[in-house]
């Protein structure tokens, strides 16, 4: 157990060092992330996708930062299961 949680602080490590926190402006989130993979914009509401976060600003101020894990098939090392044997 300890060496999880010992793998997780570590992984979260640099995301805490320029993390981007409710409060912050686009200016600052553009300065500390760079350009979003995506982004999707209704009305007041802004979305910023990147690759390890998910942004929501309202009226131009960051309101909640999302992580984002990747889905299996991009996870270092995964390999798909083979598929299932015709039966006969």
């Amino acid at each position: 157990m300890l060496p999880r949680l010992a793998a997780l602080l570590l992984l979260a490590l640099p995301s805490l060092l320029c993390a981007t926190l409710p409060g912050d402006d686009l200016k600052t989130v553009l300065k500390e992330k760079g350009e979003p993979l995506n982004k999707m914009e209704v009305g007041k509401v802004k979305v910023l996708l990147y690759p390890d976060v998910e942004i929501r600003m309202e009226d131009g101020v960051v309101v909640t930062v999302t992580p984002r894990t990747p889905g299996p098939g991009k996870t270092p090392g995964y390999q798909p299961p083979p598929p299932p044997k015709p039966r006969r």
